[in-house]
């Protein structure tokens, strides 16, 4: 598996969106936000990769940002939220 993360593809991504996910869930906000713009950074580089993982991913990067402007609004926040408002290349 590492050997195959190391290459950085999709599997790199999928592994980055999934962790971004999980520390989402438990309420862990930065740590998801760096991991799942981790996540649509690479799918953006990644014209083929699978298109539910792309929208999914860069849902799950709103949907944090929506969540977490309810609890603690922040102008900055909001700003870097609108950068993944565009579909990315995959969707």
């Amino acid at each position: 598996i590492e050997e195959r993360l190391a290459r950085g593809g999709a599997e790199l991504a999928q592994a980055l969106s999934l962790h971004g996910r999980a520390l989402a869930a438990l309420g862990r906000r930065a740590e998801a936000e760096a991991r799942l713009v981790a996540a649509c950074e690479r799918l953006a580089t990644l014209p083929d990769a699978k298109p539910g993982l792309a929208r999914s991913t860069r849902q799950a990067l709103l949907d944090l940002y929506a969540a977490w402007d309810a609890a603690e609004p922040d102008p900055a926040r909001a700003a870097r939220a609108a950068r993944w408002q565009t579909p990315l290349p995959a969707e």
